[in-house]
């Protein structure tokens, strides 16, 4: 059996053009055209899924530094004795810690699956200019959804031996903010910007069309023969706004861990929480805007191309 051969169509738009298209002008028209779907996707899926991300940020944040403190503590031990009864209480904190992530995966894993088949499908449909109803999303759900999550897995697995890597080099380097340490960071945030876009784009392959795994990964790198700077652009974009709400989120959780130390209940507490709250609510926005950024990246893509498949004799184009 041959494998599918992408042919470039030479009518190729300008980048600017092609990111503020795929960023602002068609998502916008997008939800105009399934509005009511998009509202349902970020009320039930993706704003549940932003705040217990979040709350599960704020949660576990005490919990974290005080396995910092134990193993500082064990650090300066003077005696073994002492370092290992701190090292012991440090790695059962660590474990409880590890039990309770669990059982947030779960329910946030799920959420998740189901905010980027659903986002992907209703934006796909917006797109086309063709207005889907909730039964025709749920229905493309059933169908999909077993695809997307082998697609899934092997994005977390890429990810994270990615991750890895740059930290291992960092280290054999003996880091440094200037010199190599500089350069890995850069060139290593430079290519992790592009494999998100990469595997951003097999997901939405993974949900539009009957591929999964290493197959949506490769023809997601296929489609975007031609566009990568776009893509690299486009996913850069998207990591900046979720970097700075994430931020954003760190200081506020410096501060209420400062504010918790002083009083347990202020009006300056009750500010601090909504923030947290707005934050929120505006990583949900931003979540269903990417998975809509993504897919109409990938009719930009699939627009330019000519798919020739040879399979059993015949030719589907």
């Amino acid at each position: 059996m041959l494998h599918p051969t992408t042919v470039i169509n030479p009518k190729i738009s300008s980048t600017p053009a092609i990111i503020c298209s795929c960023l602002i002008f068609q998502p916008l028209q997008i939800f105009f055209i399934n509005k009511q779907i998009f509202i349902f996707i970020f009320a039930l899926l993706a704003l549940p899924l932003s705040l217990l991300f979040f709350s599960r940020s704020l949660a576990f944040h005490p919990v974290q530094s005080q396995i910092l403190h134990l193993e500082f503590i064990a650090a300066l031990s003077p005696t073994r004795f002492e370092a290992r009864h701190v090292w012991k209480e440090s790695r059962e904190t660590a474990i409880a810690l590890l039990h309770c992530n669990f059982l947030y995966f779960v329910p946030s894993f799920t959420l998740s699956l189901l905010a980027a088949v659903s986002s992907v499908v209703s934006a796909e449909s917006g797109y086309l200019r063709n207005p889907i109803g909730v039964k025709s999303v749920l229905n493309a759900v059933r169908f999909t959804w077993r695809r997307t999550l082998v697609t899934s897995i092997f994005v977390y697995v890429i990810l994270f031996c990615y991750s890895s890597v740059p930290r291992t080099l960092w280290s054999l380097t003996g880091g440094g903010v200037f010199g190599s340490g500089f350069v890995i960071w850069v060139v290593g945030s430079a290519v992790e910007i592009y494999l998100m876009a990469v595997l951003g784009m097999s997901l939405v392959v993974s949900v539009l069309e009957e591929r999964f795994g290493w197959d949506a990964i490769f023809i997601g790198s296929d489609l975007m023969e031609g566009k990568r700077v776009c893509g690299w652009v486009l996913s850069g974009l998207m990591g900046l706004v979720t970097g700075l709400i994430g931020w954003k989120m760190e200081g506020l959780k410096m501060d209420s861990e400062d504010l918790a130390k002083k009083t347990r209940w202020t009006a300056v507490m009750l500010l601090k929480g909504w923030e947290a709250v707005g934050l929120a609510v505006l990583y949900g926005a931003v979540m269903v805007w990417g998975y809509v950024v993504a897919t109409v990246f990938y009719c930009e893509c699939r627009k330019q191309h000519v798919v020739w498949e040879v399979e059993g004799g015949s030719v589907d184009v």
